[in-house]
């Protein structure tokens, strides 16, 4: 075991105790599960808070907290609260201690979040449990009858959800109406770490080894798993536990930009920190302010539910948008029912899968008028502006637009097209398309001819018109005279998708789901022609034996998290291939095709992650000779 100096345990013990003074002024079941779990704080290893919020950040929580609670004030009592299901498999059964373990590890997050929600200025706000008489975590037993070879990390979630929401079931619980937490065996050197929910029920999974447990957090044992001690273990898969529950809670990934005076944020990489200040190594994970701004009004932690008449989803207004060094500020007004309590801009560099996402955040005056800078100091390239409006009663609505910065700052023109289009999205997302349409067409007639729209507003039209295989001869026979030849023109011999259709020039809506609109935005590059296609995708084209080479970009678009790589093959033999290409990534492509009859272009998926979000564009391919 690592030897703690008396100095840095007397520190722990200050800071654990300062976080005791809990405001007694407000209270839910989950607040007071964590009160009475912190007089015992040493089987529940509580986390030291060692960080500060700053007093202009407790402001935003305290004006914030106001507006929630006002309007929350009359609703009804939610009995939301966190259940866990316990998974074995037929060759992987209970592990030692399973409940006990589990027991301590839900309840150090629990604290962990009552804790941080505090120091952001909020009541010590936390999610409830399911607690027995006994004052004991309620584990439900299920069991899949399959050995753990079957499955992989994407497989093992639907199916260890199945028999977990059976068993709740039978218990009496909803788990389409609550919060479920997975617990499963460790497969070998894969997850499950992964989850997701909203402001009214989510679902993770996470995994159990007999060595995690927060007693074992300052255990400088060799580790027997994938890190290098006992400890390092603990803060990585009880870190996880905490940072899966924060998406199961709505929260996306969050990335801190000053980690020496906070530590790591939780929705960012704070998993591999969380709990590492019992070892000395650092300052451990936070809550981010923008999370807890987030977490302060959905149901499960204020313990109240209250549905608005007449609801409206929150929506901007006189809107401008001004760059400053390291990028943007934004001002306007912003109006919704129930009231709109904070803003929150997220300021995401293309790739990385949104865990490079930093964000800013302010409360909106009586009027609904509010300004915030979105930065990003040093940044330059691409990125997605993301203004997620905050509703008192735990609901959001988002505003997103593609940007790129560079040596002349932000380029302005693309925010103003989103904005333009801001109520285009809006009924695309109620699965209106004919609203949608309407006003499309409406903006196309007055901003149709304007140069700062025109490529984009092409695009949009197509996407609406579901624009289909282009009617041109085949490459084949293109006449003799055509030394050049765009393949997005050309007729293919074959297009299949593996997901959804292949789309000649936008991106689809994939309505009733809408998520992104139809133009591609990728980190390096900005396509002019482009064809998107899914994983698995095939497209073959006759080229006769008449054209010399091809070349081409292929990428990933920002909305794809799913990794792709594009094979080309001539005759069936492949010519070239592409490595597994990311989010916002892309790549040239240059191949000769000399002789070659038949063209066949693959977009395949990485095989142990699944297809899910694979979505691929194969940007300005052109055929020579």
């Amino acid at each position: 075991m690592m030897f703690i100096s008396r100095f840095y345990m007397a520190a722990l013990l200050v800071s654990a105790s300062a976080a005791f003074a809990w405001s007694a002024d407000y209270t839910t079941a989950g607040i007071e599960q964590a009160k009475s779990h912190a007089k015992d704080g040493g089987e529940f290893r509580r986390l030291p808070v060692s960080w500060k919020a700053s007093a202009e950040d407790k402001a935003k929580a305290a004006k914030a907290w106001e507006i929630i609670r006002d309007w929350q004030a009359d609703g009804a009592k939610d009995h939301r609260k966190l259940h866990v299901v316990y998974v074995t498999l037929k060759d992987r059964p209970a592990l030692k201690d399973y409940k006990g373990r589990i027991d301590r590890i839900v309840k150090n997050v629990q604290m962990f979040y009552a804790d941080q929600m505090e120091e952001n200025g909020f009541p010590p706000l936390t999610f409830g449990l399911d607690l027995d008489k006994d004052g004991k975590l309620v584990v439900h037993d299920a069991y899949l009858d399959e050995p753990l070879s079957k499955f992989n990390v994407n497989s093992s979630g639907p199916a260890t959800s199945k028999v977990a929401f059976e068993s709740l079931r039978k218990a009496g619980v909803d788990p389409g109406r609550d919060y479920v937490l997975i617990v499963a065996q460790m497969p070998d050197k894969v997850g499950p770490y992964y989850g997701g929910g909203t402001s009214e029920a989510g679902v993770c999974w996470i995994c159990d080894a007999e060595h995690l447990d927060p007693v074992n957090f300052s255990s400088t044992e060799a580790g027997p798993y994938l890190f290098k001690t006992v400890g390092n273990d603990n803060t990585v898969y009880i870190g996880g536990t905490a940072h899966e529950l924060g998406h199961c809670f709505s929260l996306p990934h969050t990335r801190e930009l000053q980690r020496a005076v906070a530590g790591a944020s939780l929705m960012g990489n704070g998993n591999y920190s969380y709990g590492e200040e019992f070892r000395n190594e650092g300052r451990g994970a936070f809550l981010i302010q923008s999370d807890a701004l987030r977490l302060a009004s959905i149901p499960l932690f204020t313990g109240k539910s209250k549905r608005a008449e007449d609801a409206v989803e929150a929506r901007l207004s006189d809107m401008t948008a001004e760059p400053i060094d390291g990028g943007l500020r934004l001002a306007g007004k912003v109006q919704g029912n129930p009231p709109v309590y904070g803003l929150v801009a997220y300021f995401d560099p293309a790739g990385g899968d949104d865990y490079d996402a930093s964000t800013t955040t302010c409360i909106p005056g009586p009027d609904g008028s509010f300004s915030l800078d979105a930065v990003r100091p040093g940044y330059k390239g691409n990125f997605e502006l993301r203004l997620v409006m905050l509703q008192a009663d735990g609901k959001t609505a988002t505003f997103k637009a593609g940007l790129s910065s560079g040596d002349q700052g932000v380029e302005v023109a693309p925010l103003q097209r989103a904005l333009l289009l801001m109520d285009v999205e809006a009924d695309l997302r109620y699965n209106r398309p004919e609203a949608a349409r309407a006003k499309f067409d409406a903006l196309l007639v007055k901003y149709g001819a304007d140069a700062r729209f025109v490529r984009d507003f092409a695009i949009w039209k197509r996407a609406f018109e579901e624009a289909g295989a282009p009617q041109g001869a085949s490459p084949a026979v293109a006449p003799a005279s055509e030394r050049e030849l765009d393949l997005t023109v050309a007729a293919p011999a074959k297009a299949q998708a593996g997901y959804g259709r292949v789309c000649w020039g936008y991106c689809p809506f994939e309505l009733p789901y809408y998520n992104h609109g139809p133009v591609p935005e990728l980190t390096k590059y900005k396509p002019g022609t482009f064809i998107r296609t899914h994983a698995n995708g095939t497209l073959t084209y006759d080229l006769g034996g008449v054209w010399k080479e091809l070349s081409l970009q292929y990428g990933s678009p920002s909305f794809a998290y799913g990794p792709t790589r594009l094979t080309v093959k001539g005759d069936g033999k492949v010519l070239a291939q592409t490595g597994f290409v990311r989010q916002g990534e892309n790549v040239p492509v240059k191949v000769s095709v000399e002789g070659v009859k038949d063209l066949t272009l693959e977009v395949s998926n990485n095989p142990e992650k699944g297809n899910g979000g694979c979505s691929a564009i194969i940007c300005d391919p052109m055929l020579k000779r």
